[in-house]
């Protein structure tokens, strides 16, 4: 119970908003909060060393019956397998975790961002679309608004259509905080 208080309190000093893929709800399991913890902390190393890969996979997938209706255990073993180079894998987790949450931006924008790095720009551009659609691309979440705002239009931009980029960029000018990234794209 200390360590997780001591994961809510850190993470609230952090300020992380509930669209980072770090992010973790404070009503979490404290066991499967302590988990993820891991898994946030590991997963930059373990992108050069496969072994703390292969760790971090195993302690999930003892965890899995225990967590497998939980998004965030889903969308942690979704981030380790990506890792791994287990692309379909990951992809079935993040789907699981949309499924569980269904609200849960982070999750969408990992499966975006997996099916943009897999040259697969149309299901990338769907996620995204998804994101904007559940207004992640407002006033409220600046900052990610604009992450996704800028998948979007790759993922239009890379799949050849660009007719579609300049009529959704014809209110550039009018797009508030987000007049630079629109304006850039058009």
């Amino acid at each position: 119970r200390n360590l997780a208080n001591e994961i809510d309190i850190r993470q609230s000093q952090k300020e992380l908003a509930e669209w980072h893929t770090d992010y973790i709800p404070s009503e979490t399991n404290s066991n499967l909060k302590i988990l993820v913890t891991e898994v946030n902390k590991k997963i930059k190393k373990a992108r050069k060393n496969t072994e703390i890969a292969v760790h971090l996979f195993r302690k999930l997938s003892q965890a899995e019956f225990i967590y497998e209706k939980d998004y965030l255990y889903h969308q942690s073993m979704g981030r380790v397998y990506e890792v791994l180079k287990d692309f379909n894998s990951a992809i079935r987790k993040y789907e699981l975790a949309i499924n569980c949450d269904k609200n849960n931006p982070s999750a969408y924008y990992l499966l975006a961002r997996l099916y943009h790095n897999m040259n697969d720009f149309d299901k990338a551009r769907e996620k995204y679309e998804k994101l904007i659609d559940m207004g992640w691309a407002s006033e409220k979440s600046i900052v990610f608004g604009k992450t996704v705002y800028t998948g979007y239009f790759l993922s239009l931009l890379y799949a050849g259509r660009y007719e579609e980029v300049l009529e959704k960029t014809k209110v550039w000018k009018d797009a508030g905080a987000y007049r630079s990234t629109l304006g850039t794209f058009r």
